[in-house]
């Protein structure tokens, strides 16, 4: 998991980003000076918010006392008054940006994911902010199944982590923000409202039901869903499974959930066809029926593209 350090004398500033690496769902620790982020205990932080000019000294040597414990992390400084020379000392340093104060939250949002592009661990890959209307609703679920889509979630699972979210989100008043990141095989995905809209889902959900009420319906897509209120808003966290599921029975194979034929899986249909054994029975998407039917053809049965000459 993800832990940021966050070291900075100005504590409205420390409140705001603390909060809002939180909802990307980042462990974050604080501290007010040096001294202090020298002496807190635990593993080394991946990811470090350092104000250039502390009490006790400065963000950049800071920085490289942390990095010389551990691996050094993703590091964003930032300062009321950026010059060019402390712009090159930080990226001279190899940081990944030094930003103006009060800190954009965009800007550092692009900033830790450049980092993660230079090769370094990833932070959560999807963030996405707005106002809760259709456009956004629908840009937001193409983004979360794209990222699912990445880390190899299935189609079955993807399609229910996509309505989930579409569920939360449709009951989030006013403006949502979501994150989305890969955690121990599961793929976990937060919404937060900034306010307290989201209705609490029912202790038990015997039946989904259309009636209104989306988070009910959300908690029976999804392996687990938790809400969590606070007086600076409601965050939905949703987990799903980012594993492919294959079940077997005594008589039926079920492959509804694989997007692609893997070469085992080829070679057992192919070779239940070829035996005539009806014994073996399989159950698979459209999709998989059309390469399996390509595979029964071969190639010099196929229909062949059309090529046009120019003269």
């Amino acid at each position: 998991m993800e832990r940021a350090l966050i070291v900075d004398p100005d504590r409205e500033s420390v409140r705001r980003l603390s909060e809002h690496l939180t909802d990307l769902g980042i462990a974050t620790t604080v501290a007010g000076t040096m001294a202090g982020a020298l002496a807190l205990a635990g593993p080394p932080p991946t990811v470090l918010v350092c104000e250039l000019s502390l009490p006790d000294g400065k963000g950049l040597e800071l920085a490289e006392l942390i990095a010389g414990r551990g691996p050094a992390p993703r590091t964003v400084l930032f300062t009321e008054t950026p010059t060019y020379d402390a712009c090159r000392a930080a990226w001279k340093a190899g940081y990944i940006d030094l930003l103006a104060k009060p800190i954009d939250l965009d800007a550092l949002d692009r900033a830790l994911d450049s980092g993660s592009e230079a090769g370094l661990d990833p932070i959560p890959a999807v963030v996405l902010r707005g106002p809760t209307s259709g456009k956004n609703a629908l840009r937001a679920i193409r983004v979360v199944l794209a990222f699912a889509l990445q880390h190899g979630v299935p189609p079955a699972a993807r399609a229910r982590l996509g309505s989930a979210v579409h569920e939360v989100i449709e009951n989030t008043p006013g403006e949502f923000h979501l994150s989305a990141r890969r955690e121990d095989g599961e793929i976990v995905v937060r919404v937060c409202d900034r306010s307290s809209g989201l209705e609490e889902p029912p202790a038990a959900l015997p039946f989904a039901t259309a009636a209104p009420g989306g988070l009910a319906r959300a908690q029976a897509l999804v392996e687990k869903m938790d809400v969590e209120s606070s007086p600076v808003g409601t965050r939905v966290t949703l987990r799903i499974s980012a594993l492919p599921a294959v079940f077997e029975g005594e008589a039926l194979t079920d492959l509804s959930d694989l997007d692609h034929l893997d070469p085992n899986t080829a070679r057992r249909i192919l070779s239940a066809i070829e035996r005539r054994r009806s014994s073996d029975l399989f159950n698979i998407p459209p999709s998989i029926a059309v390469c399996v039917g390509r595979l029964l053809a071969g190639p010099d049965r196929l229909p062949r593209p059309q090529t046009t000459s120019r003269s």
